[in-house]
């Protein structure tokens, strides 16, 4: 039989990048058009910028989101390329899902990523991974020929460590003990796993019993959650094609076992899934494990569209696990039928559903600071000539700074068309009733 011999189809350049973003408060000002480049960053033969944005409008949000260009034309049709961005915070780093170099890369929505504790004396960092493929050149394929004890040439690119330690986790390679869910094993590093969590720390290295245990039985949990948490342990990143429910259950499995990174994933996740079917078992699930936002976000839709969400399993499951929570949901829905009644509230054309200018209200009345910061970031969005003077009157009621200085600066360079608006007199007869 002849000998027979492989080689790599492609090659790859990788570079990492530190971005810290100062005066974040600053750049949120910026037009939806606009972004800010980085320096010339040279990757893979090609010379690259990273561009910053705190603008992009996506699922009606305002998103932080980072772009990779390309600087110069291409030499061949086109150039593959790949950014992967990692927020870094003190006491967490989370994962963003890679996007070509075309697209942007959304890193976070703006209210989360504020509300997340990133943000440090006015700024954040991003890690960003530059990969692109290179062509290997033809004295490297003709080396394929080669007799198989030839070394191939070493190209001083190395893998990233999250790569490796995944692939010790899978291989199972120098494991020293195993943890054991409903029968299934997964042999683990006692190491990785302490520094990563401090349950696991005190379980495996402090006085408990496993600390002498060669294997260690995890109960309610099932196998594929557990597997997903691992993973993460490993390699600080999620598998994107678990759902809403796997999203669901890890969520409490990072609580329990102090993940905090992990926990702000899957609650970005849950936030970006809720729905009618989903969205009662989630507010149990917010309210037991201390998720605020999460929480702001399940009693918005539950509360409109109440009927509907009776009729799931997850609102008895909640009922009954949860029963305290009922008096958020009855004052939010409540909220919602009074200032529905309430005509001089609402500005023409607003959308379908609850509208933002009354879920502000009843997101102050019910205390839903998450909510609130939603509704306030829509609205400053989307103000407008017709809208202003009514969304002044709400910022000034339900103190609302940031809102209420982007409707008086809208107010003061369009007055005569303000003035004429229906919003205006609502306005101004506030304004006799503040003096």
């Amino acid at each position: 039989m002849g000998a027979s011999f492989s080689s790599n189809l492609t090659d790859a350049a990788r570079a990492v990048h530190m971005f810290k973003i100062n005066g974040y408060s600053a750049t949120k000002a910026m037009a939806r058009t606009d972004s800010l480049p980085s320096r010339r960053l040279p990757v893979g033969s090609y010379h690259w910028e990273v561009r910053y944005t705190a603008s992009l409008i996506a699922d009606s949000n305002h998103w932080v989101a980072l772009k990779l260009v390309l600087l110069a034309a291409p030499r061949h049709a086109d150039v593959k390329a790949a950014l992967r961005c990692r927020l870094i915070s003190n006491n967490w780093i989370i994962n963003v899902r890679a996007g070509e170099s075309s697209a942007w890369v959304l890193i976070l929505r703006r209210s989360a990523l504020e509300a997340s504790g990133a943000i440090v004396d006015d700024a954040f960092t991003v890690e960003c991974t530059i990969t692109v493929i290179t062509e290997i050149p033809d004295n490297v394929v003709a080396a394929a020929a080669a007799p198989a004890n030839v070394l191939p040439r070493f190209s001083g690119r190395a893998l990233s460590l999250s790569h490796h330690l995944g692939v010790l986790l899978r291989r199972g390679t120098g494991a020293d003990f195993t943890l054991v869910v409903s029968g299934k094993c997964f042999p683990a590093h006692r190491a990785i796993l302490a520094s990563r969590s401090p349950v696991f720390m005190a379980s495996l290295f402090g006085d408990m019993k496993e600390k002498s245990s060669r294997s260690v039985e995890i109960r309610d949990i099932e196998p594929q959650v557990f597997g997903a948490m691992l993973g993460f342990i490993y390699t600080d990143s999620l598998d994107q094609q678990d759902g809403v429910v796997v999203a669901q259950h890890l969520l409490a499995a990072a609580d329990m076992c102090g993940l905090d990174g992990l926990k702000i994933m899957c609650e970005e996740k849950l936030i970006a899934g809720a729905t009618v079917e989903t969205a009662a078992t989630t507010l149990a699930l917010a309210e037991q494990h201390g998720c605020p936002r999460l929480k702001a976000r399940c009693v918005e839709v539950v509360a409109a569209n109440l009927d509907a969400v009776m009729a799931t399993e997850g609102y008895k499951h909640l009922m009954a696990s949860s029963p305290l929570v009922m008096n958020d949901l009855l004052r939010a829905s409540n909220m919602f039928k009074k200032v529905n009644d309430v005509k001089h509230f609402e500005p023409e054309g607003v959308t379908e559903g609850v509208p933002p200018l009354h879920l502000l209200a009843a997101a102050d009345m019910c205390g839903l600071d998450g909510l609130k910061i939603m509704c306030e970031e829509k609205l400053i969005a989307g103000a407008t000539v017709e809208t202003a003077a009514t969304t002044l009157a709400l910022a000034e009621q339900h103190a609302c700074p940031r809102l209420k200085a982007r409707c008086v600066e809208l107010v003061a360079a369009n007055l005569d068309a303000v003035m004429a608006t229906e919003g205006y007199k609502h306005l101004s007869w506030r304004a006799r009733r503040w003096r």
